[in-house]
């Protein structure tokens, strides 16, 4: 019983670091490969539609601000939906 403890101490240990690593090297790697140097990101054929929903519930003072500052958004292809 105490050597399953002592591996379960291990593990509760080291696997948050290794998986923390793995992830880490992975970003890495997608950057170097796919994103390095691009200023812009890459052009789409057709654009999925999103729904930008907005809480706002006892927010009578600032919801205008924030919706003109959502409907400045350039994606082609979205609707603001405010929830009360």
């Amino acid at each position: 019983m105490a050597e399953f403890m002592e591996f379960i101490s291990y593990f509760v240990f080291f696997y948050p670091l290794f998986m923390a690593c793995f992830w880490m090297i992975g970003a890495m790697l997608f950057f170097f490969r796919h994103e390095r140097g691009r200023k812009t990101p890459p052009e789409l054929s057709s654009y999925p539609h999103v729904a930008i929903l907005v809480p706002c519930h006892n927010e009578a003072v600032g919801i205008v601000k924030t919706i003109a500052q959502l409907q400045r958004n350039k994606y082609p292809d979205f609707e603001i939906i405010a929830i009360n």
